[in-house]
């Protein structure tokens, strides 16, 4: 399939916004998890979590790409340090299910409001119509981008 015109001009576009954006404030966020010794595969997961709480270890394996071993590794370090839990499903006893706890919540949520607060500082740059014409753009494409995610 050849993609319409203007779609990898925009895909370049993205692209850069995306890695501008990443780096803005990215060594806040490595020193908030380092100093709750949080690898980025453990990132991953609990990134998945806050979105998919209650996902199963092969889930969370497959949607990482990662295999169900190191995947059930990384949730057992995450238990030790007080981030989640698992329970059983209650549908099926040999399902268990992993969960956000209030602590690893809380990390999320704090990483989440840094993260907003860095993406503020930078956009507040933007004229005002700029920042109107991307938000409308973005809360169109959004349904589109999102329709396939679980």
């Amino acid at each position: 399939m050849i993609a319409p015109h203007g779609v990898q001009e925009l895909a370049v576009l993205f692209a850069k916004f995306a890695g501008l954006v990443t780096m803005t404030g990215i060594g806040e966020i490595l020193m908030v998890l380092q100093s709750h010794d949080i690898s980025t595969p453990r990132f991953a997961v609990l990134k998945h979590l806050n979105s998919h709480n209650g996902a199963t270890v092969s889930t969370i394996a497959h949607t990482l790409g990662l295999t169900i071993g190191s995947t059930s590794q990384l949730i057992d370090r995450l238990e030790v340090d007080g981030l989640v839990y698992r329970l059983e499903d209650d549908a099926d006893r040999r399902v268990r299910r992993v969960y956000l706890n209030d602590r690893g919540d809380y990390l999320i949520n704090q990483l989440k409001s840094m993260r907003i607060r860095q993406l503020e500082e930078q956009l507040v740059k933007l004229p005002n119509e700029v920042i109107m014409q991307l938000t409308a753009a973005l809360t169109a494409a959004f349904p589109f981008i999102t329709k396939d995610i679980d």
